[in-house]
């Protein structure tokens, strides 16, 4: 991915992946730049930028007070943003590490910025962290019919373990319950 491991609370900066060096236009807009990200923990400030993505993103979105009480009162909480070179916060994850697990909660990415690689980066952050921290699996609950987030966890070495009958409360979708050994 570009970066290098992050201790807890350390931020993680990596390079998108297929970020080109541009040179500067002729009229002098100044040094060219390679697009960085950066993932560090999520702090109540970003919490208008992360509920924009999480109502964009989720039918049955969490609740501030949802954050904020993960952020303060979860001892088990770990809970990050990725953040572009100009600071805006471009997604997000939430984990649990609990028993030697990492139980993903929630991971979202703005539209405009899927599919650069950010999501499956939360994730292997995510993951990377709960190894260091002695766990040695990483569960989470996934729609059936999100195809975009179940290549994603397949490629990072998740596995369907099981089933939630009529989980999502929304429209009654069984959740898969999928595991990756860390």
């Amino acid at each position: 991915m570009g970066g290098s491991r992050a201790q807890e609370g350390e931020p993680l900066v990596f390079k998108e992946p297929d970020a080109k060096l541009h040179p500067p236009s002729r009229r002098g807009a100044g040094p060219a730049f390679l697009k960085v990200f950066r993932i560090e923990p999520m702090l109540p400030r970003d919490l208008p930028e992360v509920m924009t993505i999480e109502r964009a993103t989720f039918p049955v979105p969490w609740t501030p007070e949802n954050f904020l009480h993960e952020i303060h009162r979860n001892p088990f909480a770990c809970n990050r943003v990725v953040r572009s070179v100009r600071g805006s916060v471009e997604g997000y994850a939430s984990a649990w590490m609990v028993d030697r697990e990492v139980r993903i909660n929630n991971v979202a990415v703005r539209e405009d910025s899927r599919r650069r690689g950010l999501g499956q980066a939360l994730m292997r952050h995510l993951m990377d962290l709960g190894r260091m921290s002695g766990c040695t699996v990483a569960t989470l609950e996934v729609r059936p019919s999100n195809s975009p987030a179940l290549k994603l966890y397949a490629k990072l070495g998740f596995r369907e373990v099981g089933r939630r009958k009529a989980y999502y409360t929304d429209t009654r979708e069984d959740a898969l319950v999928l595991q990756a050994p860390l």
